[in-house]
């Protein structure tokens, strides 16, 4: 039997570590009790009508071919969510330009290289990871996890 999807609504006080804890979770029998995660109404699109995007994630499995655009849960919340796209965008972030090159219909799709996403769970905290030292501040370690595809919602206007 596959494992369900946790469906969390996006909002720009999710921390990473609340979102990749919930995808990390266990039940009683140690089972992990989701495989994926849908972050739902990320960002949006525009293209022959305003589409939300909503997005899927699971932990990385190495075997799938990858981008890696070195994307954080913070440089997504800065750059990517909340905000809309379209093709005369110029640069844009790897998982933005895989929504792009789709056609525009309400669709769930796996994107053909999935984006690799760096993002903290509580396990990286313990004992602030490498202990790398920046402008004076202490970073911990994140794991990875990987953006595989999208859900197109059409959005009246």
């Amino acid at each position: 039997m596959m494992k369900p999807c946790l469906t969390i609504p996006y909002n720009t006080k999710l921390r990473s570590i609340d979102l990749m804890d919930s995808l990390e979770r266990c039940n009683q029998a140690g089972e992990k009790e989701f495989n994926c995660i849908l972050l739902t109404d990320c960002f949006w699109i525009k293209k022959d009508f305003e589409y939300a995007v909503s997005l899927i994630i699971e932990k990385w499995d190495w075997r799938e071919p990858f981008i890696n655009d070195f994307m954080t849960f913070s440089r997504f919340k800065k750059n990517v969510a909340a905000k809309h796209f379209d093709n005369s965008n110029d640069k844009v972030p790897a998982v933005v330009s895989q929504v792009l090159d789709v056609p525009s219909v309400d669709v769930k799709f796996p994107f053909s290289r999935v984006v690799l996403l760096h993002a903290q769970n509580s396990g990286n905290r313990v004992g602030f990871g490498s202990n790398s030292f920046c402008q004076g501040m202490r970073y911990g370690e994140t794991s990875t996890y990987m953006f595989t595809g999208a859900i197109l919602t059409r959005k009246q206007l």
